[in-house]
């Protein structure tokens, strides 16, 4: 949106709208997480970079993701959120393929 003009404050309106949007859904399944989730973070940024960060600084014990559709030959060749952060996050990383691949 940046490459079309979009102002940093239209962004930063679209981005609370975002968070508005999907607020609910998330702290719904967070709430029937056993044991019962710690708090709920809903942050914008480059995932295989923001996970690290955020993982860092809430002294995370686990950093769980899933995978996308993606082909193996498309990880190798493509890269991955997932490979980012299993190289970079300091706490352990679950990664959990989509139901059917690989």
């Amino acid at each position: 949106m940046r490459m079309h003009g979009a102002s940093e404050e239209l962004l930063a309106q679209l981005r609370e709208a975002s968070i508005e949007q999907v607020r609910g859904d998330i702290e719904n399944v967070a709430s029937e997480l056993t044991p019962a989730a710690a708090r709920v973070v809903i942050e914008f940024g480059r995932p295989q970079t923001r996970l690290p960060e955020l993982s860092r600084h809430h002294a995370a014990d686990l950093v769980a993701l899933g995978t996308g559709g993606r082909s193996s030959l498309g990880y190798a060749l493509l890269g991955s959120v997932a490979q980012h952060v299993l190289r970079d996050a300091a706490p352990d990383v679950l990664v959990v393929p989509v139901a059917g691949e690989g």
